[in-house]
């Protein structure tokens, strides 16, 4: 544990000296402009569902896992190739192969999660070289079991505060049955004393009426001030954690005409679950460090008719970007047909915000050699 308490006064995201979006227009938009083409070579595995930014004195990288080498692949952004791999001590081949996710705390400390594993394993670099390792475990202090860390990953990263980490903690259970008040879906572990308890954040109302299939996952971001920000699936509120004080804000879709309200009526008799193809629901919230604004996807739900499989149908969802400044107000929302992004792997550099184009309907079009992200700048709507 030395090493993280060496990194417990360092690990806060770095504030950059850029002037904030102004709110004196109220509404900002996002507009394409232009594209990042990442190579990918042979060894890659073309999936980058757990991609994390990173900038390290200057100089931007693009982390992703790679399950063909069992690595964390990292990218160098300004010359737009293939920076070096993280490889996974060969000695636990297990934990290799079932890497969950990982975050990056900085360019010399990952945090990694395996599959169904406990706990997690803290890797300490030397220019992307694994020097040390260790591995910690820990219960959750409410029910006294061993906390799963599933649900902590890439896209939900853990977010270290204050000399602490907060994890995303699902159990292996039936998650209708937790989905209550008294149940904190996140552990937080502080690095210096490693004493173990829950962070306030509990379930907001909208879920308290019953099962939720699919749309019972939240995510986080954490910012410069220290706060962090969950976004729920079903909830059009954000939730704020500000030095263990909670509250809610009102971030909502002006696209969204009625409320998120789970049928059962559209759970067919094997278990299909459509109500996340009909609903319309809120996914990722990301801060965005170098323009100080929050962006909040908010996924538009579809006629669960098209007739193309409902595989196929989860590709076709239009999604719009809220956009919220530093005190949170919102200050716009741009709208993105279906069918031309993946909007789940996302990013944010200098430059502006970057969406996947690997969207199923461009699949064919793009090809498994590079990786393709839009890059979306903020403009003041004219």
């Amino acid at each position: 544990m030395k090493y993280l308490l060496l990194i417990a006064t360092s690990i806060m995201l770095i504030a950059c000296n850029t002037t904030p979006i102004s709110t004196a227009t109220y509404m900002v938009k996002l507009n394409p402009s232009g594209e990042l083409k990442l190579p990918l070579d042979k060894s890659s595995k073309f999936s980058p569902f757990t991609i994390q930014y990173l900038l390290d004195n200057d100089k931007q990288y693009l982390l992703t896992t790679n399950s063909f080498k069992k690595s964390i692949d990292v990218y160098d952004l300004d010359k737009v190739l293939l920076h070096k791999r993280i490889f996974i001590n060969d000695s636990i081949r297990e934990y290799q192969q079932n890497l969950q996710g990982f975050w990056a705390i900085g360019a010399d400390t990952i945090l990694t999660y395996s599959q169904f594993k406990l706990g997690y394993t803290l890797l300490v670099l030397d220019n992307f070289e694994v020097k040390n390792r260790s591995t910690v475990m820990i219960n959750n202090p409410e029910t006294g079991n061993a906390v799963f860390n599933h649900a902590s990953m890439t896209v939900s990263p853990s977010a270290v505060v204050g000399g602490s980490i907060y994890f995303s903690e699902l159990p292996m259970a039936d998650i209708s049955k937790l989905v209550t008040t008294d149940y904190s879906p996140e552990i937080v572990y502080d690095i210096k004393s490693q004493k173990v308890r829950t962070s306030g954040i509990y379930w907001p109302e909208v879920y308290q009426n019953g099962r939720w299939g699919d749309l019972f996952l939240f995510t986080k971001t954490y910012d410069n001030q220290n706060r962090i920000i969950y976004s729920w699936q079903a909830s059009p509120d954000l939730m704020v954690n500000e030095h263990d004080s909670i509250y809610t804000i009102k971030a909502s879709s002006d696209f969204f005409e009625r409320p998120i309200q789970y049928d059962p009526s559209l759970v067919n008799a094997e278990g299909r679950d459509k109500n996340y193809i009909v609903q319309n629901q809120y996914m990722a919230v990301l801060y965005d460090q170098f323009r100080k604004v929050y962006y909040r996807y908010a996924i538009h739900g579809i006629p669960e008719d098209l007739g193309n499989g409902y595989e196929a149908q989860v590709f076709d969802k239009p999604f719009s970007i809220i956009i919220l400044d530093e005190s949170f107000k919102k200050i716009g929302e741009t709208l993105f047909e279906g069918g031309q992004y993946l909007p789940k792997d996302s990013f944010i550099g200098k430059e502006g915000l970057y969406i996947s184009k690997h969207n199923r309907r461009q699949y064919e079009e793009l090809g498994e050699d590079q990786m393709v992200f839009e890059l979306m700048k903020l403009r003041i709507n004219e």
